[in-house]
């Protein structure tokens, strides 16, 4: 039963990932749709009250696919330097009409920011509308309470990259995972599992639940304490062998191992 709930929180939380990502989408389409019949200072009118409204919205960029030129450009903070043409086109074949880079980027406050892009044309151009959110904004869901003390709740690229991370850890975030159990054993058995992260990462053993958007390049997972889950069991002085109990899912894989 445990199990079930932990799959299903991992659900939920797909879910929210997803509907935040969709609120962006839809100002996306919206500006590519108005982007050739209005001005610059049009659009900058038509959708400032967006980033005043959204916090997890950092900026909005409309770029040439072709030759990078910043076409229009609605921002709460300055681009990053290192902001490129190169890490919001998606790669050939790509099956997602919005686009999400596995590169990170930084704001001057330190917040994380991803990229998602979508394309449209204008007569004969390829262009893109671009924005940059606070990832971290999207770990905050509403069943989080029900994972309990210690949880732990991350999103993934599904080229392998830590995208955002509760609790974060700086050594983590950015770093790819590709080589690790979690995209190299258990994705490839099912887009939705179990497995057992022994307290390596940051000394708490969990038990973490996977879930791959379909409709998105991301992986999400959500992980509850071993000791909390069981701790009616670890309590019992009859049920102490509890602690060594098979617990569902593959043992021991980690998903930030590798």
């Amino acid at each position: 039963q445990s199990s079930n709930n932990l799959q299903t929180l991992a659900t939920g939380f797909a879910a929210h990932v997803r509907q935040m990502l969709r609120v962006s989408d839809v100002l996306l389409l919206d500006i590519s749709q108005y982007f050739a019949r209005h001005s610059s200072a049009e659009l900058q009118s038509l959708f400032s009250d967006w980033l005043r409204r959204t916090p997890e919205l950092a900026a909005l960029v409309v770029v040439d696919a072709h030759s990078g030129e910043v076409l229009f450009s609605l921002n709460n903070i300055p681009l990053p330097e290192s902001f490129t043409l190169s890490a919001i086109v998606a790669p050939v074949g790509s099956d997602f009409p919005l686009w999400i880079a596995d590169r990170l980027y930084r704001d001057r406050a330190g917040d994380n920011l991803i990229v998602i892009s979508r394309p449209f044309r204008q007569e004969k151009r390829q262009l893109l509308v671009v924005s940059l959110l606070r990832v971290d904004r999207l770990l905050d869901f509403p069943q989080e309470a029900n994972l309990g003390p210690d949880a732990s709740v991350s999103i993934f690229h599904q080229s392998g990259v830590l995208l955002a991370r509760k609790p974060q850890g700086d050594q983590l975030i950015g770093r790819s995972f590709a080589a690790g159990p979690l995209f190299n054993k258990l994705l490839p058995k099912s887009p939705e599992g179990l497995s057992r992260a022994p307290p390596k990462t940051d000394g708490i053993s969990r038990i973490v639940a996977h879930h791959k958007l379909a409709d998105l390049p991301l992986v999400v997972t959500v992980g509850t304490s071993i000791d909390w889950l069981f701790a009616d069991f670890f309590a019992d002085p009859d049920c102490y062998q509890c602690r060594y109990c098979s617990v569902g899912g593959d043992a021991d894989s980690d998903p930030f191992a590798g």
